[in-house]
């Protein structure tokens, strides 16, 4: 009996590995996992590397396993596993509450912090010296579940008593009270453009430009589905997918959006244009990132010129990628507002890009964990 469960269990185990390298051979190769957002091994690619060469079989293993059939549902039974039956608190670092999905903090790095307000003191020094100058922190969602998840590390208090202490001629404005988990994408990071207006009135109204903020009741809504966040992909469990929202209005859909000439960009900054010349990048949606649907993404340099805005006033905003959905629901109560992300314009080069007039807003809109990884900015 022993011996016929034995081949049993060797034929079922022949006959999987058989099926699954038959679909690996009949398969075609798919370039991009959507899920991870990034490239799959190709097997044209392996011709890249010498076959008597130590690094051929390290490629081999690369492409078998980017292409091994069944592979996104592999991925989402080990993280069920992890959680389900293994009683994991987390898998890869995320796990679901509330249907949120939600990551871990990195503990709080002071030396992190350290360098992005000494980037800010300098730019306020010299470029921003005329200008009315503030900065906020975006809470990661974490934050508002802090004190169900005691493993949850990043110490908000210090990091703004780090800023508050640290940042010299610039007002903080605190938007923490202004948001809660729901205005979150529930997969992924970002907060969702509808949700926001209580917290552009906080920053309008510490501006000093409440007064010409467009109302909600002005906005159209508009809602493209399914939207996978990032989170979705690197946790892989299965959760239900969000829709991505977008508002509209006479002055979003009036504005002119610039960026850095193509050729400079490209010789300059290595880098080839993406930018589409609108406030919404609509056909983005179900790419690599959908999120880059606001303003085209992750971009050096992003002006938005609105000429039937209620004012001549002009705001620069110091982002990450929280920013690209916000900025537009600034349209109509400034004329010109830049985006300007030092992840990717040195901040050396600024003078030659931008013209910084005496009188501008001027806003530092980070998310905590760009302030925790500061050296990104350049």
């Amino acid at each position: 009996m022993k011996k016929i469960k034995n081949l049993l269990m060797i034929l079922i185990c022949s006959v999987v590995i058989l099926s699954m390298s038959i679909a690996s051979v009949l398969s075609a190769d798919k370039g991009i996992s959507y899920s991870e957002r990034r490239e799959l091994k190709q097997f044209s690619s392996l011709g890249e590397t010498s076959i008597l060469s130590s690094e051929f079989s390290k490629e081999v293993e690369k492409y078998l396993l980017d292409q091994m059939p069944l592979r996104e549902g592999l991925r989402m039974l080990d993280s069920r596993i992890r959680l389900n039956v293994l009683m994991q608190s987390d898998a890869n670092g995320l796990w679901a509450y509330k249907d949120q999905i939600l990551k871990n903090d990195q503990p709080l790095n002071e030396k992190q912090v350290a360098y992005g307000i000494n980037l800010m003191n300098r730019l306020i020094k010299t470029n921003l010296q005329n200008a009315n100058v503030f900065y906020s922190v975006i809470p990661e969602k974490t934050y508002y579940v802090r004190d169900k998840f005691k493993h949850l590390k990043f110490d908000y208090n210090k990091l703004e008593n780090l800023l508050k202490n640290g940042v010299e001629g610039a007002s903080y404005i605190d938007i923490k009270d202004t948001l809660e988990l729901s205005d979150y994408y529930l997969t992924d990071t970002h907060w969702s453009q509808d949700k926001l207006f209580e917290t552009v009135d906080k920053i309008a109204k510490s501006m000093g430009s409440d007064a010409f903020i467009i109302p909600e009741t002005e906005y159209e809504k508009h809602t493209l589905d399914p939207f996978y966040g990032v989170y979705w992909s690197q946790a892989a469990i299965g959760e239900k997918p969000d829709k991505l929202c977008y508002l509209t209005s006479d002055y979003t859909e009036n504005a002119k959006v610039y960026g850095i000439d193509p050729e400079v960009l490209k010789n300059q900054f290595g880098v080839n244009d993406t930018l589409e010349k609108k406030v919404y990048a609509t056909d983005r949606f179900g790419k690599m990132d959908s999120y880059d649907v606001f303003l085209s993404g992750a971009q050096p340099l992003v002006t938005i010129e609105c000429e039937n805005a209620k004012t001549d006033k002009e705001l620069i905003i110091f982002r990450d990628s929280f920013s690209s959905s916000i900025a537009p629901l600034f349209a109509g109560a400034y004329k010109k507002v830049t985006l300007i992300d030092l992840r990717y314009m040195p901040s050396m080069l600024l003078k030659q890009f931008v013209e910084f007039k005496a009188g501008q807003d001027v806003l530092f809109l980070y998310s905590a964990s760009l302030y925790n990884s500061s050296m990104l900015l350049k």
